[in-house]
C-alpha cells in the first residue's frame, strides 16, 4: 500500500520527467512540433518561443541523459497512447547519440516499472535493474534514494521545459584532455535511427536532425566530431529531410549562455530557439 501510494505521488508531481510521461501515458499532447533527443534537446528548446514565433503547439520531449535508443521507445509510447501526430519533428543530434543508453536518469522510470513495455526497455544488462526490484515494494525506491528526494523536489514545467538559470561552469572541462572523447557509432543504433526517421516520415511528420549549439572549448575535447557530422548528413541526404547544423555559430563562442560546455542555459536556450524558429520558418514556411 505505501508503494502504491509513493507511486501515485510521484507520478502526480511537478518533477519533469514524471510530468512528461505522465503527459504521454495520458494521451495530453496536442503538439505539431515536438524534440526529441538527450539533456541537450531538453535544455536548448523553450517551447514558448516556438509558440510565439511559429504559432504552433511545440512541447519538447528530451530525456536527459538517453541516446537515440530512448528516443525510439519515447517516440512509440507517444505514438501507441495516441497523442497527436506532429506535423514536424526536430531530432536534436550530438556526439553520444548513437550509443546504447545506460542507466543515468532510470529513476524516472520507476513509477511505471509494471508496465510491459517499460519493463522490457530497462530491463537490460547496462541498465542494472533487477526482477527482485520490480517485485519487491519500494526496492526500486530505496536504492535510488528516491524516498527522500520524491514527490517534493522539482520545478515548475512547461510543455516538458524548464528554465535554468545557469552560469557558465569550465571546472569540468580541464580534467579531460583535447580530442580524448570518441563520437558513438554504433551500427544497430545507426540502423534504427534511420528506420524510425523514414517511419515517422510514414506517419506523416517533416523531420528536422539539428546540431544544436556546443561551447567551442567543448569542441575541442572531441576527436571525431567532424566524421559525426559527415554519418548524419548522409542519412539526411539519403532520407530526404531537413538537417541543420549550429556547430559553427557565434552563439558557441559566447559563454553567457552556457551552464557548461555542452549545454545552453536558459538565456541561451531564449537565443537559439528563436534562431531555430526563423530558420525553419524560413525553410519550411511554417506560417504562410
Amino acid at each position: 500500500m505505501i508503494d502504491l501510494w509513493f507511486t501515485k505521488s510521484i507520478r502526480q508531481s511537478v518533477v519533469r520527467e514524471f510530468v512528461i510521461w505522465d503527459d504521454i501515458f495520458n494521451s495530453r499532447i496536442t503538439a505539431n512540433m515536438i524534440v526529441l533527443g538527450s539533456s541537450k534537446a531538453y535544455a536548448h528548446y523553450n517551447p514558448s518561443v516556438f509558440d510565439s514565433i511559429l504559432h504552433i503547439d511545440f512541447y519538447n520531449l528530451g530525456l536527459n541523459g538517453k541516446h537515440v535508443d530512448m528516443d525510439i521507445f519515447r517516440y512509440n509510447q507517444y505514438k501507441k497512447y495516441k497523442n497527436h501526430q506532429p506535423e514536424y519533428i526536430i531530432w536534436d543530434i550530438m556526439q553520444q547519440s548513437f550509443d546504447y543508453s545506460g542507466d543515468y536518469g532510470d529513476e524516472q522510470f520507476m513509477p511505471y516499472i509494471y508496465n510491459e513495455d517499460v519493463w522490457n526497455a530497462i530491463h537490460r544488462p547496462y541498465h542494472h535493474i533487477s526482477v527482485v526490484e520490480r517485485y519487491v515494494p519500494l526496492l526500486r525506491y530505496w536504492k535510488r534514494d528516491m524516498i527522500k528526494t520524491y514527490p517534493h523536489s522539482g520545478c515548475l514545467t512547461h510543455k516538458g521545459y524548464i528554465k535554468e538559470y545557469t552560469e557558465f561552469d569550465s571546472k569540468d572541462l580541464h580534467k579531460i584532455d583535447n580530442n580524448s572523447i570518441h563520437c558513438a557509432k554504433n551500427q544497430k543504433v545507426i540502423k534504427d535511427f534511420i528506420e524510425t526517421i523514414r517511419e515517422m516520415k510514414s506517419d506523416g511528420s517533416k523531420v528536422i536532425i539539428v546540431f544544436s549549439p556546443f561551447h567551442f572549448l567543448g569542441q575541442k575535447k572531441i576527436a571525431d566530431i567532424d566524421k559525426m557530422i559527415e554519418i548524419v548528413n548522409r542519412i539526411a541526404d539519403d532520407e530526404n529531410c531537413f538537417l541543420l547544423n549550429y556547430m559553427d555559430h557565434p552563439i558557441n563562442s559566447d559563454s553567457t549562455l552556457f551552464k557548461n560546455a555542452y549545454h545552453l542555459n536558459c538565456y541561451g536556450a531564449d537565443v537559439f530557439s528563436e534562431l531555430l524558429a526563423h530558420d525553419l520558418d524560413s525553410i519550411l514556411n511554417i506560417n504562410k
